[in-house]
């Protein structure tokens, strides 16, 4: 995914083992973004333009992964955390294969560019046969500042009803409502 925050170009991808970066890599996928300042159809184009992708998501281990992430900036002037960053992201905690594996959505958030990150849980990290589960998020900010997590919380089973949920922060990110459901979430195509 690549966002344009005004001067410059963001970058995040799922990263593992073998992706370059500036620091130690541990798991099994994370959230690796990388920058480029003053981008030009050139510059966008060279590899070596590109800042060395930095690690956002810190939760990572041989059972653990990041996924189905979003990124978007602050990217109006009128917001008091003007240019902060964030990345909503699926947070696997475990391999259980299905089994009341904990998974939780998290928003991984810079207040500087890039260079370095803080995770947010925003979700409960329960997810079995009774509650459900939460999967692909999406991030957006308003002119206020505002911050507006989306995601869908769907049951388990056939045919896995669930429902589309928001959580909002008002400080820059450092703290969340609690999950407001909305409409219905029908997991079968139509």
């Amino acid at each position: 995914l690549t966002f344009n925050t005004g001067g410059d170009i963001v970058v995040t991808g799922t990263i593992s083992g073998g992706f370059p970066q500036t620091e130690p890599f541990r798991g099994f996928l994370g959230i690796g973004v990388s920058r480029l300042d003053n981008p030009t159809p050139s510059s966008v184009l060279d590899q070596d333009s590109w800042m060395p992708p930095v690690i956002a998501s810190s939760r990572t281990s041989a059972t653990s992964f990041s996924d189905k992430e979003q990124i978007w900036a602050d990217n109006a002037e009128s917001s008091p955390f003007f240019g902060n960053v964030y990345v909503c992201v699926d947070d696997f905690r475990s391999n259980s294969r299905g089994n009341a594996f904990a998974q939780t959505v998290s928003v991984d958030i810079s207040t500087d560019g890039g260079d370095s990150w803080k995770v947010k849980q925003i979700s409960t990290a329960t997810t079995n046969n009774v509650l459900g589960f939460h999967a692909g998020c999406t991030v957006r900010t308003d002119s206020a500042g505002n911050v507006y997590v989306f995601y869908t919380h769907f049951q388990v089973g056939t045919p896995g009803f669930g429902a589309h949920t928001m959580q909002k922060s008002t400080d820059g990110g450092r703290t969340w409502t609690r999950p407001r459901r909305g409409g219905c979430a029908p997991s079968r195509g139509r």
